[in-house]
């Protein structure tokens, strides 16, 4: 059998015929397993790998990975970015604020003093001694201040850039040797796998790939036939090839046909009574003339001889008593 199989595929027709069928039944194929509890044994497969995962290794080898790697660096520029961004789009509220804590910190110099008792607000008084530029030298000289804190933070090799880095290091080495830091990431993972959100996420991802899948499959018959085709005729020629593999092959294909006839062995007469007793006369006639028809000419050549000769010796018979009589 694996020699005819191999024979047939060999022929580019047969292989092309053969990958075709199977390139446009297969988005079918593939609607039939997403509702074949596919789905849910996924999911319990990806439930037990996340479960089987060692969170306090995997966690560390990360953060290793991601501090050798400079990550929290970059971090840190996009942070310092954002703080200059939001230094220059705030620059009005922050001379406010600078002017009300100066007039702040001058009235207080003058609270319990005569002052209150003639009834005159520090503050109004702060405020006047107080001069629009002491409160714009003083906002632009924090602003100065800031700026050059958060540049020297984008610095490579600068000293608060540096500084902030080991302090990072510090507090991620110790985060890591702490007695909590396993049970914390336990309870991330059990809050993950307990929670609904896992099941909404899972069909939504599920939902989107399978889509996609069934897509890219219709969309590309005519590359997965020809693919499918190759993989055929070389299958084809290691079989030809190869004379272990056919009979191999041919091992295995006689068990499976043993095990069927072994297994479905009780099946197969009200299997063939159940198909025949839907045949119509004219349906089982023309079966047992397309596959008996020969025989049957030959019982009745068969018949007639034995009729005629039976007759001709009756008639004999009854010629010979009618002469005595």
């Amino acid at each position: 059998m694996s020699g005819v199989v191999a024979t047939w595929l060999r022929a580019d027709d047969n292989a092309r015929m053969l990958a075709d069928e199977v390139a446009r039944a297969l988005p079918d194929w593939l609607s039939f397993l997403d509702g074949t509890g596919l789905k849910a044994s996924v999911k319990l497969a990806i439930r037990h790998s996340i479960k089987e995962v060692d969170l306090v290794s995997t966690a560390d080898e990360m953060i290793a990975a991601l501090l050798e790697r400079g990550e929290h660096l970059a971090i840190i520029d996009v942070a310092a970015e954002a703080g200059l961004n939001w230094i220059q789009e705030e620059r009005p509220r922050i001379h406010a604020r600078v002017s009300e804590h100066l007039t702040s910190y001058a009235a207080s110099y003058f609270r319990g003093s005569i002052l209150d008792v003639m009834g005159i607000s520090p503050k109004k008084v702060a405020g006047g001694l107080v001069s629009p530029k002491t409160t714009h030298d003083v906002t632009e000289s924090v602003i100065r201040e800031l700026s050059s804190y958060l540049i020297q933070l984008q610095e490579p090799g600068s000293e608060v850039r540096e500084h902030l880095h080991a302090i990072i290091q510090d507090r991620l080495s110790a985060l890591k040797q702490s007695p909590g830091w396993a049970d914390r990431l336990d309870g991330l993972r059990t809050d993950f796998l307990d929670g609904s959100d896992f099941d909404r996420r899972f069909e939504k991802v599920w939902a989107a790939l399978w889509t996609e899948l069934i897509e890219t499959v219709e969309g590309s018959k005519q590359d997965i036939a020809v693919a499918i085709t190759g993989c055929l005729q070389r299958i084809a020629e290691t079989m030809a090839m190869d004379e272990k593999l056919r009979a191999m092959i041919n091992k295995y294909l006689l068990n499976a046909v043993r095990e069927a006839i072994f297994r479905y062995r009780e099946q197969v007469g009200p299997t063939i009574s159940r198909i025949i007793s839907h045949w119509s006369t004219d349906t089982l006639t023309r079966l047992v003339e397309a596959y008996v028809g020969r025989d049957l000419q030959f019982v009745r050549i068969n018949g007639t001889l034995v009729g005629g000769l039976v007759g001709l010796v009756l008639f004999t018979l009854n010629a010979i008593v009618t002469s005595f009589l």
